[in-house]
């Protein structure tokens, strides 16, 4: 079974942009923005074996509402309400631009490592592991950004 994986993500990994377009199915093709599909076909390409798998990451960075599991939501209580309102003003003022976004978390907040990134991660996609952060803040937007740390801060203060 892992030779046979491997192998799958060689051919992956082969698949031109549109062929690796056309492989990921008409379903998830309708719901990728235009401006968004190469991007979204490169991330796509480094992080999954199967059609199947993009799916969820469809649903993540082009759905409107994120549900946190018991302890996704414990991680972000964790980081604060203040953490997620300073985050949301480093939107506001840097765009999606997340390294300058991140460096001023580190800066006001005095934070780093894991307890700057997860809680980041977590906000913007539900899940602790993923592909490339920076290619979620582009895909997402800076309004997305912005709505997801409002939406943190919310469940934070339950």
């Amino acid at each position: 079974m892992h030779q046979l994986m491997h192998w799958q993500k060689e051919a992956v990994m082969a698949l031109d942009h549109t062929a690796m377009w056309e492989w990921l199915g008409a379903e998830l093709k309708n719901r990728v923005p235009e401006k968004s599909q190469e991007l979204f076909v490169e991330m796509m390409r480094q992080n999954i074996l199967f059609p199947s798998e993009a799916k969820k990451w469809v649903d993540i960075l082009f759905a409107n509402d994120l549900t946190f599991s018991d302890e996704y939501a414990e991680i972000l209580k964790t980081a604060g309400g203040d953490f997620f309102v300073a985050a949301e003003h480093a939107v506001k003022q840097h765009d999606a631009d997340l390294k300058t976004i991140l460096q001023e978390l580190k800066t006001t907040l005095n934070v780093s490592g894991k307890n700057l990134f997860m809680p980041i991660r977590i906000a913007l996609t539900g899940e602790p592991h993923g592909p490339e952060l920076a290619q979620i803040a582009i895909l997402l937007g800076a309004d997305k950004m912005r709505e997801r740390f409002l939406s943190v801060q919310a469940l934070v203060k339950k």
